[in-house]
C-alpha cells in the first residue's frame, strides 16, 4: 500500500493488484494455520477481519483508479 502511495497514478492500479492478490494469500494462509490449529479461534476472526477490511479498502481504491 506503500509503494502504491507513492507511484505514479498510471502504475497504482498494477501495484493494487499486487497488493490484493497477497491479501488473499495471507487469507489463505491463516485460514490454513487456523484449520490446522497452529492460531487459536479468536485470533483466526481478529486476523481475518483486518484482512477483510484492507482487502475493502484496496479494492475500492481500485474502483477510484478506473
Amino acid at each position: 500500500a506503500i509503494i502504491a502511495t507513492l507511484e505514479q497514478k498510471e502504475n497504482k492500479k498494477t501495484v493494487l493488484q499486487s497488493l490484493r492478490i497477497k491479501i488473499e494469500v495471507a487469507k489463505r494462509l491463516i485460514r490454513t494455520a487456523h484449520e490446522l490449529n497452529i492460531i487459536q479461534r479468536q485470533t483466526y476472526f481478529g486476523l481475518q477481519t483486518k484482512l477483510q477490511e484492507i482487502s475493502k479498502m484496496t479494492n475500492v481504491w481500485i474502483k477510484y483508479l478506473t
